[in-house]
Order: structure tokens, then C-alpha cells, then sequence
């Protein structure tokens, strides 16, 4: 007996290809939508940034409503954008929201002019700026800490052996001074491990990511003067849409994350396109996540 093809396709096969269009849908919603009244973009200066970024006035004042992630806050220096990651601060220079990916440069080596010094390292962790804040503060303690914010495969480090000793004379420092009888001090890249062997007693290491694109891979004879162009055109950072699951439920709800402060807490605030909820924008849809 021949095989009947079924004039129509199962409910499960219907089901699922509706929630798989539900997911991409919701992913492009996030990068395409257009601002809504009640999450509007944000703006310092001439600039302009989109969920998931806001802007705050400064570290000391949060707006009492905010829509975006909460550790992807900047505070408007100036008319300049700026993202703090852990105690120090870096000048937004650019913005891709289809590859969602800033660009950042340290605000305290461009403003050292052509030979900059490193002092720490990048840390990917929250703002410190920001606990001055009561509610954010206590939102911080009681919540698990997640980093939204990663290196690209654009970035490449510079590591900076600091006062020391001795080392390859090929990698040295010039314009940098000395202390006492430790007064060299290096820059190599990831490639040097040969070279970095052959430094001896320094008072500090600091790593610095740069990007990948602009070292002169071809010519690193040139990169103990070349080094503060490197610095001052910064690095690339990726930001993640790997939510709680709070905020996951909103955003599959066509929402967008958001918090408002009390005078004692954060409250997480669900933004949709004609109003706020507390949890999502449609109780069907964010809760047909966990059917399947």
C-alpha cells in the first residue's frame, strides 16, 4: 500500500516551528525595535545608546528608572561616554549593536599623551563607581555576580615588564624613566615568550588589551615607540544576551529589562512597548518558553 502523504503537519511539528520563529523574532527585536516612551534611548553629548546600554548623569546619580542591563551603565563625563569596569574608567570611541561590541580606550593613558604608562590591569567586573549607591549596593550583595561584557577575537594583549633590572635591549622602553638601579622597563606582545624569558627583577607586570588589526605584526622591532598609538586606540569588548531568567522571560515577552530604585532596593521592571510589568509583557509568550 502506497504511503499517504497527511494534507496537513502535526501540531507538534506546527509548535515548534512557531516557537523557533518566536526566538528569532525576539532575538532581532532586541537589536532592531525601534525606542519605546518607556525605553527611550539615551544620549550624553552628541552620542546616542540603545538598549542594553543607559545612561547615568554621573557615578553618584542613577536615574530612580532605568532601562538596560545593570552593569552596562554609563555615566556622561563631560558630553563623553564612559564605561567604568572595576575602580577605573574607559572613554567609549564606538558602538556595534548588530555584533553587539564596544569599543573602549582607558581615559587615564590617552590622556598621557604619545608614551603612556600602564598602572593596572583590565578588570571585567562590576563598577565600583557605582556603590556610593545605596540600593545598588544591596541590588549588588544580593544578587550572584554576572559579567555581560567579554574580549573579542579582536583584542590582543601588550604586557609591560616595569623598572627592572635588565632585559632584551630590542624591547626596551625609551621614553619611559628609570628608578634607581631598576630603571628598564618593556613591552611585548603575546609572541615575545622567548623575549619575556630574558627579563629579570621588575617592580610590576601590567597587561594591556590592544587590538589585534593595529600591531605592526610585521615590523615589532618598532613596538617600544610605536606602543602609546596602541594604547590610545583601545581595544573591543562583546557583550552577551545571557540573562537571568527574570530578564530572560521579559525579553522573550518582546520586553526590555529594566529596574527601578526604592529607597531600600532594585526592583526589576519589565518594559514594554505601551507599558511597565512587573515580570513580562504577555504571560503566554513568556511562559511558552518552559512548555517545550
Amino acid at each position: 500500500m502506497p504511503y499517504r502523504i497527511p494534507s496537513s503537519a502535526p501540531p507538534l511539528l506546527i509548535f515548534l516551528v512557531f516557537f523557533l520563529s518566536l526566538l528569532i523574532s525576539t532575538n532581532a527585536y532586541l537589536v532592531n525595535s525601534p525606542p519605546t516612551r518607556y525605553c527611550p534611548n539615551s544620549t550624553c553629548g552628541t552620542h546616542s545608546f540603545a538598549y542594553p546600554l543607559s545612561i547615568a548623569r554621573n557615578e553618584f546619580t542613577i536615574p530612580s528608572t532605568f532601562c538596560g542591563y545593570p552593569r552596562l551603565i554609563l555615566i556622561c563625563q563631560d558630553d563623553t561616554p564612559i564605561l567604568p569596569l572595576g575602580s577605573y574608567k574607559y572613554r567609549v570611541t564606538n558602538i556595534h549593536y548588530h555584533n553587539q561590541t564596544i569599543s573602549l580606550a582607558d581615559t587615564d593613558l590617552h590622556a598621557a599623551g604619545t608614551c603612556p604608562r600602564p598602572h593596572h590591569n583590565l578588570t571585567l567586573m562590576m563598577d565600583t563607581v557605582f556603590l556610593s549607591n545605596t540600593s545598588f549596593r544591596f541590588y549588588l550583595n544580593d544578587t550572584p555576580y554576572q559579567s555581560y561584557l567579554n574580549y573579542t577575537s579582536s583584542d590582543t594583549n601588550l604586557t609591560f615588564f616595569l623598572n627592572c633590572s635588565d632585559g632584551p635591549p630590542e624591547r626596551r622602553i625609551t621614553c619611559y624613566p628609570g628608578s634607581g638601579d631598576k630603571e628598564y622597563s618593556y613591552v611585548f606582545t603575546e609572541r615575545d615568550v622567548s623575549y619575556m624569558e630574558r627579563v629579570q627583577e621588575c617592580q610590576d607586570i601590567v597587561v594591556v588589551p590592544v587590538l589585534d588589526q593595529d600591531v605592526n605584526w610585521g615590523n615589532l622591532s618598532a613596538l617600544s615607540s610605536d606602543f602609546g598609538s596602541l594604547l590610545n586606540r583601545g581595544f573591543q569588548l562583546g557583550w552577551s544576551n545571557d540573562t537571568d531568567e527574570t530578564c530572560d522571560r521579559c525579553e522573550l515577552s518582546g520586553g526590555r529589562c529594566g529596574y527601578q530604585f526604592t529607597k531600600t532596593s532594585l526592583e526589576f521592571t519589565c518594559f514594554c512597548s505601551n507599558r511597565r510589568a512587573d515580570q513580562h509583557c504577555d504571560k503566554w509568550l513568556a511562559e511558552s518558553r518552559n512548555v517545550c
